[in-house]
């Protein structure tokens, strides 16, 4: 009995299984102390492009149809096989790219990308109108390739394309977004296409969440980049960073869709109009109000919506206060626990003990 091939081979089995099983155990159920927590050491954030698409995560980019958002997900490829600056603004790490197509076909790429001018032998795979799924058997097919070809970053065009779940439904969304998490888990970054929930208003760059469906997809996502066109005719689009979890909030900024003869590219035209105009209002409002004394931030957020006709975000209120203090417009000096701001570096008289308070320009 015990010199049976089969019977050996389902010891072995049973005792892999059990392994398996323990080791999983064991790392579900034996956590961290506080103090190990604290003192671990951890590398600096990877990024694919600099504030926009962080390395082993996942990002969305979602938009109505006809927003180029395809475009966009080509322009990103191109530019981290290359190594070369996203919009000649972002910098990108080089990496091997796997382009997953469920929504244009072969021919549909090679066009747009002649138009793209991306010729050359570049370290990009294409798997176009394969039939891939978000599903276990699939995604256990991809990772062997990926580690094959020392991808770094999978590009999904469209989301819907690849799974047949109610994307109202949480719960029937849950295994298929969990499977983004095991590509992750194996030092792959994911970009996917998704739909907007409705229709967004036109030319308005908005910090909500655009992406259709349940709030699962919100949670699962690291980075989320949403595209808003300026008009239904218009070949411009504003790209507003709605989420991201590892680094500050990217500036909505805006784009040009340019087709020349035989040529397409994507023009940088500078952060949205209406948030440099926002911002400009607040540095205004933030002027008036530490005209006579410094205050304290909060005080500072709080005359300033006061005293504004329209909404202030506290986003925007930031962004206004960072360039004011990078500019030397503004200075920013600690107090205890309380950061109290003034227009000039030594009008702070007796509001704090400058004995236990440094200077922060962050």
């Amino acid at each position: 009995m015990y010199n049976d091939k089969s019977f050996l081979e389902g010891i072995i089995d049973s005792c892999s299984t059990a392994a398996a099983q323990i080791g999983a155990f064991v790392q579900k159920f034996f956590p961290v102390s506080h103090g190990e927590l604290y003192i671990k050491e951890f590398s600096p954030i990877a990024w694919c492009v600099s504030g926009l698409i962080p390395a082993e995560a996942t990002t969305a980019i979602a938009g109505e149809p006809c927003a180029f958002k395809t475009w966009l997900l080509l322009d990103f490829a191109l530019a981290i096989a290359k190594g070369e600056k996203f919009l000649n603004i972002f910098e990108t790490n080089q990496m091997n790219v796997l382009f997953i197509d469920e929504d244009n076909g072969e021919r549909l790429l090679n066009q747009r990308l002649k138009l793209l001018s991306a010729e050359g032998n570049l370290p990009i795979y294409y798997l176009s109108y394969s039939g891939f799924r978000l599903n276990k058997e699939d995604v256990n097919a991809l990772l062997p390739f990926c580690a094959e070809k020392n991808i770094g970053i999978v590009f999904i065009d469209a989301f819907r394309n690849v799974h047949d779940a109610d994307e109202n439904s949480s719960t029937q969304m849950k295994p298929v977004l969990e499977l983004f998490k095991q590509i992750n888990q194996a030092g792959i970054a994911i970009v996917f296409n998704h739909h907007s929930s409705k229709p967004p208003l036109l030319g308005k760059a908005t910090t909500h969440s655009k992406m259709r469906g349940t709030s699962s997809f919100r949670a699962v996502v690291e980075c989320e980049i949403d595209i808003d066109l300026i008009s239904p005719d218009s070949n411009t689009i504003i790209i507003t960073q709605s989420k991201n979890r590892s680094a500050e909030l990217v500036t909505p900024f805006k784009v040009e869709a340019v087709f020349g003869e035989d040529k397409f590219h994507f023009d940088y035209l500078g952060e949205a109009e209406e948030r440099k105009v926002k911002k400009s209002k607040i540095k205004d409002l933030i002027r008036f109000v530490l005209t006579e004394n410094p205050m304290s931030q909060g005080d500072t957020i709080n005359a300033v919506r006061k005293n504004s006709e329209d909404e202030v975000a506290t986003r925007t209120f930031y962004e206004a206060k960072k360039e004011m203090l990078t500019k030397e417009e503004l200075f920013e000096k600690k107090a205890g626990k309380k950061k109290i701001l003034s227009l000039k570096r030594h009008s702070f008289g007796e509001l704090f003990d400058t004995k236990n308070t440094s200077q922060n320009n962050e």
